[in-house]
């Protein structure tokens, strides 16, 4: 099996990025590994991520310290507090790309990768800079979310693409009788939007509406506030912000 249409593409190079990052369930690794005995453009398809992620393993990064505004600005932008300095270059989509160049290599290695089509609903959610503007659908997108304030939690976000988010804990967890809510963060101009609230299990599968889907791309924000059981009940985070990471594209 050779030819393949163009429109399948996308997806299949989601899937082989996830099973050389080892994403899949046991039975969906067994369904792939069966698929690529029988098709040399997947098991190219893997190789090629296996490579380009070991060469990511091998590269040193050194370790970046993230300026002491950066938590500040990211919860006055979450609970509406003002932070003490903002700096302006922060309410710029380009520095949360300039936050994601410094450990988009660590990142990739670590966690998944996501298949992001570009799904334009005009209308439906106020104009901002919005970061998916101009991203080519089926870009492969990723993101790692780092601890706040030692709060030791780490997540890997992958994108199916049929359009269900997995969010996979690899580390840390909620208090108890809390929850933990995943939020997309834009720029100042447009609330924090839900993206539903993690489960106990390490994975769990989020579904975001038509609209809000649109709204990812290359430097959109992830973070994770503390919430009590359920979720916010303001539909705006209340509590501690967890972790956060900006998307990058591979």
């Amino acid at each position: 099996m050779t030819d393949r249409p163009d429109d399948q593409m996308p997806e299949l190079e989601a899937r082989a990025a996830e099973y050389a990052l080892g994403l899949l369930e046991a039975s969906e690794r067994a369904a792939f590994e069966a698929q690529l005995r029988d098709d040399p453009v997947l098991a190219r398809l893997v190789t090629d991520w296996q490579a380009r992620f070991a060469s990511m393993a091998d590269a040193e990064v050194a370790p970046v310290t993230p300026p002491a505004r950066l938590e500040a600005a990211i919860m006055d932008r979450l609970s509406g507090t003002p932070a003490p300095a903002r700096a302006p270059l922060w309410d710029r989509v380009a520095f949360w790309r300039g936050v994601s160049a410094l450990s988009g290599a660590v990142a990739a290695v670590a966690v998944g990768v996501a298949v992001l089509p570009m799904v334009e609903r005009p209308g439906e959610r106020p104009e901002v800079d919005k970061p998916a503007e101009g991203i080519p659908p089926g870009t492969i997108l990723m993101t790692h979310l780092l601890p706040v304030e030692g709060s030791g939690l780490g997540l890997a976000i992958t994108r199916e693409p049929g359009g269900a988010l997995q969010v996979l804990r690899v580390a840390g967890g909620p208090s108890e009788g809390r929850a933990q809510e995943v939020w997309l963060v834009l720029d100042e101009a447009t609330p924090p939007i839900s993206l539903g609230v993690l489960g106990e299990e390490p994975l769990t599968t989020l579904t975001p509406e038509a609209d809000v889907a649109a709204l990812f791309g290359v430097g959109a924000a992830i973070a994770i506030s503390d919430e009590p059981p359920g979720g916010s009940p303001t539909g705006q985070p209340t509590g501690a912000i967890l972790a956060l990471g900006a998307l990058v594209a591979l």
